[in-house]
């Protein structure tokens, strides 16, 4: 950590973004989106660690995709990550785990909330 001149601590990348909408929301009949976002994770959070997490939370073989945006300038994380599901059906459990998480491993505050990704969905995109 020596290496960059400010702490990894909340900032405005983790606030949440407009653009997304939270999974209760727009309740659909047969939704087939997967992909969500993962909103106020710890910065100091690395991606081998959110792995982990959710091989240890029982989501080791439900996914296909993880993003875990950093920001190089201040090594840490941005707060937030998109993960695509292999398949919707996994959507509920993966909510009622992650959606009010906050049993980090590490010392944070910070609550997860689980929100669709607005933009793109898929592994194709």
């Amino acid at each position: 950590r020596s290496l960059f001149t400010e702490p990894c601590t909340d900032h405005e990348a983790s606030r949440p973004d407009a653009r997304a909408e939270t999974v209760a929301k727009r309740p659909r009949a047969a939704d087939t989106r997967t992909t969500l976002m993962m909103r106020n994770l710890p910065n100091d959070y690395t991606r081998e660690m959110l792995l982990q997490m959710l091989g240890d939370e029982g989501f080791g073989v439900a996914y296909d995709f993880v993003y875990l945006p950093i920001d190089f300038s201040r090594g840490c994380n941005l707060g937030y990550a998109f993960v695509n599901l292999v398949d919707a059906a996994y959507i509920p459990s993966f909510r009622a785990t992650f959606d009010g998480y906050s049993t980090w491993g590490l010392r944070s505050s910070k609550v997860c909330r689980v929100t669709w990704s607005a933009r793109d969905q898929g592994l194709r995109a």
